[in-house]
């Protein structure tokens, strides 16, 4: 028994069943290619005298992004290097960096860049990847002067130097007609059938719609038109999904002028939008698509959970390659799944809730050099990807907040590709 407050200790107890599927995968050449070349940047920064420390690597999915603490050193001068595939747009800063401090603030060139800073504390970074994915790996070095540059050290990808950003561009908030538009086109280009759109007049700052939704995962958009004297701006809709019984689907009270749902249902229901903070007498219209399953995401856990792992990867636009490595299950609580790795090769982890009313599920994989962890997660599932250089054995950790419920884990090798296609 666990008392509300105190943390959960990981127990193989909850963990009911492992299964390694396949072993001895051979590693990817881009990944490969992205070792070596953090090999090269170590071996070089040590040569020059600084003091040099491995960071880690991370697998990065587009739009991912993460913070690092750096070790505390009194050196003078420190540069953190960031080498990852070469199609990967990464941008990286000092978390105090200015715009003005040229060196603090850098895009990559090639899938590689660097961030140096003399004279100051540096604490943290925060990393961003805008396209593409990979495994990043991470280097930094500290010494009294700054260590040769990325650009001398990888001549073949270009010139790396301090690259700052450019200045953001102003926002303006699209029509709604025209979101109408954006979304219908999104669902189309991500795979989703069953594309629709239904409207209804809002009777006052609230109402709702019903709709039939077919077995599978669904993205339901619900947008605000014809807004009367409403500024558009402020607008804020909130939304939320109930089946016939009055069981939550879905729900979205984010602070956006649209809000949008994303239910899972095994079986064909009339399901329920109940919406908020709409003028009255405004046109609200809900556009709704179907995305079918990933064939490669097992069956043996049920469909809940088969729905919640696919959900949870479209949102990521990953989409695995191959077969699963691994499978596990375990019940509420935290469970510890130890797991054999290769060296350089890097893994994609999925969990969902399977059984049981789901308040939360977290995943966070440790070892030497990885600490990985979902921080999107959903109450019902959740994704890492984590990479390992030299590190034979890591621990999955997973919390499933439920009450009798149980969860399915699925394990496969990622590559870049596995982030490259549309969902």
């Amino acid at each position: 028994m666990v008392k509300r407050g105190t943390r959960r200790r990981p127990s193989q107890s909850a963990l009911f069943a492992f299964v390694v599927l396949a072993a001895g995968l051979s590693v990817t050449r881009a990944r490969a290619d992205v070792a070596d070349d953090g090999e090269r940047v170590q071996r070089a920064f040590t040569s020059a005298g600084a003091t040099v420390s491995f960071a880690g690597a991370r697998f990065l999915f587009n739009d991912d992004a993460f913070q690092l603490a750096l070790p505390a050193t009194p050196a003078e001068c420190v540069r953190v290097a960031l080498v990852g595939p070469r199609g990967m747009s990464l941008r990286a800063r000092f978390v105090d960096a200015t715009f003005e401090e040229r060196e603090g603030r850098s895009t990559s060139h090639a899938g590689a860049l660097q961030l140096t800073r003399c004279g100051a504390p540096a604490s943290r970074i925060v990393v961003t990847n805008e396209s593409g994915s990979g495994a990043v790996e991470v280097i930094v070095a500290h010494s009294r002067t700054p260590p040769p540059s990325l650009g001398a050290i990888l001549p073949d990808r270009g010139q790396i130097d301090a690259r700052p950003p450019e200045l953001p561009l102003p926002m303006s908030l699209a029509a709604p007609e025209r979101r109408i538009v954006l979304a219908n086109e999104a669902l189309t280009r991500e795979g989703a059938v069953d594309v629709t759109s239904r409207s209804a007049i809002a009777p006052r700052a609230g109402g709702q719609v019903s709709l039939e939704l077919e077995p599978g995962c669904h993205r339901l958009v619900v947008v605000a038109k014809d807004l009367g004297a409403a500024d558009p701006a402020r607008v804020d809709v909130d939304a939320e999904a109930r089946d016939e019984g009055g069981s939550l689907l879905a729900r979205d009270k984010t602070d956006a002028p649209d809000a949008v749902l994303e239910p899972c249902t095994t079986e064909r229901k009339t399901v329920v939008v109940a919406y908020a903070g709409v003028p009255e007498g405004a046109t609200v219209v809900v556009t709704s698509g179907r995305f079918p399953v990933a064939s490669g995401l097992p069956t043996v856990f049920g469909d809940d959970a088969r729905l919640r792992m696919d959900r949870a990867l479209r949102r990521r636009h990953v989409v695995p390659s191959g077969e699963p490595v691994a499978l596990a299950q375990g019940g509420a609580g935290v469970a510890r799944v130890p797991f054999e790795t290769e060296s350089r090769a890097c893994y994609l982890v999925v969990a969902a809730m399977a059984e049981g009313a789901p308040r939360g599920l977290g995943i966070r994989v440790r070892g030497p050099a990885i600490d990985g962890e979902d921080e999107r997660a959903s109450d019902d599932s959740g994704v890492v990807a984590f990479c390992a250089r030299g590190t034979k054995r890591v621990s999955i950790d997973v919390e499933a907040r439920s009450s009798g419920g149980r969860f399915g884990l699925v394990v496969y090798r990622a590559s870049e590709r596995d982030g490259g296609g549309r969902r």
